[in-house]
């Protein structure tokens, strides 16, 4: 049986729950404003393109400072504070700027925060939490994230009309300062678990205070694991894309929103499945139920005949297969990683995903612009099935150091 979290180290696993709790509630309440702002603005899809593109690249930028940054506890638990005090900083600003090209330059800043403290956080949790214990940890991590993704747009929803625009920015302020409290007191009280329980080992390897070398290549089985997480996490098409597919084809926005809301509800409510029942690397069929659930998920959505009905199903599923195959793919990449090298290996799986879906996703959007819906369908699946049977064929690797005693 199990091992119960210690007190420390369930604190750790909530306080990074309410810092992306806090964090989706202001960046999702933002974004769901910066269409009017855009437009209010005098900006045009065009301005949405480049400001989505230049923050991605921008957020690839934060994984690589990452990389080569954030070897040691101490560094990674820096990064996470300053990648969540950018996004904290940057986001009630959106409402003070006056031309669009400021909002694309406040953007990728917050962007670039993301960049730095998703993968930081990741290496940090997975250096704390048992191995047990690590796929309930990002499974109530990520509940809460997108429990706050879920409050901010309803927010933002329910205000629009009786409060500015502008004001609705600036208060975001609120959670975003709430989101910063969280992410000193996690990150610090992580630095201090891992410290303790990791001196003597840190004390050996005196790892260099600068990383010249960004790609880490690993033991045995690190780059098919690498490669397979990098094809599942591609192959997972932002809502917005699938919403936006539906409204085109159907015409339909209040079944379009209803959609996403049952995709989120039925996201959070997976979330506190896996709270409780784990993902276990060492036993590869704990792999399989995400992949599955996104197939079917993403054969319902992109098939050229599908209805109301199959896309109501499909972003429920898309929402359970989502969450599992993200829990899946962090819990098997940090089974694969040696104690110092968690933080380069989240963040190259953050560069080459990045990567991939700037190179994927336009040009699927594309191809069922002009009728090759099929094609895409295929492609995809392809993606899924590659990823999953990499991800299989590897085995977990055993800790370098029990991070318990």
């Amino acid at each position: 049986m199990d091992e119960k979290l210690s007190n420390e180290e369930n604190a750790i696993v909530m306080g990074f729950g309410k810092t992306s709790l806090y964090a989706d509630f202001a960046y999702e309440m933002a974004h769901m404003l910066l269409p009017l702002w855009i437009l209010h603005l005098g900006g045009t899809a065009v301005t949405v393109s480049v400001m989505e593109s230049v923050a991605e690249v921008a957020r690839m930028g934060g994984a690589i400072s990452t990389s080569r940054l954030g070897e040691t506890v101490e560094k990674q638990g820096l990064l996470v504070r300053i990648g969540y005090g950018l996004t904290a900083i940057v986001t009630p600003l959106m409402g003070m700027v006056s031309a669009p090209g400021a909002l694309i330059l406040l953007k990728s800043v917050s962007w670039f925060g993301k960049g730095l403290r998703g993968p930081a956080r990741d290496a940090l949790v997975s250096e704390t939490i048992p191995r047990e214990w690590l796929s309930r940890a990002y499974s109530r991590i990520q509940t809460l994230d997108q429990t706050g993704g879920i409050l901010g747009p309803l927010v933002a929803t329910i205000l629009t009309g009786t409060v500015s625009v502008q004001k609705l920015f600036y208060m975001t302020s609120i959670p975003a300062a709430l989101c910063f409290f969280w992410a000193v007191s996690a990150s610090r009280l992580a630095q201090k678990q891992t410290s303790s329980l990791k001196q003597d080992s840190r004390e050996k390897t005196s790892p260099k205070h600068f990383s010249t070398n960004l790609l880490y290549r690993g033991k045995k089985g690190w780059i098919p694991t690498l490669l397979g997480g990098t094809l599942l996490k591609i192959s997972i098409f932002p809502a917005t894309l699938l919403m936006f597919r539906f409204n085109e084809q159907s015409g339909l926005p209040i079944l379009m929103g209803v959609g996403f809301i049952l995709s989120s509800v039925v996201h959070v409510a997976s979330g506190l499945f896996l709270s409780f029942k784990p993902i276990t690397p060492e036993k590869r069929l704990d792999l399989l139920p995400g992949p599955v659930i996104l197939s079917l998920a993403i054969t319902l959505l992109l098939s050229p005949s599908g209805g109301t009905t199959a896309y109501m199903i499909g972003m429920s599923l898309w929402g359970a297969g989502e969450l599992w195959t993200t829990i899946a793919v962090k819990t098997r990449i940090a089974s694969q990683l040696g104690p110092d090298q968690k933080s380069k290996g989240f963040s190259q799986l953050e560069i080459f995903t990045t990567t991939g879906m700037l190179l994927f996703q336009p040009a699927a959007a594309w191809a069922w612009e002009h009728g090759h819906s099929l094609d895409v369908l295929g492609v995809t699946l392809v993606l899924i099935a590659t990823g999953t049977l990499l991800m299989l064929r590897t085995k977990a690797i055993p800790q370098d150091s029990p991070l318990r005693g």
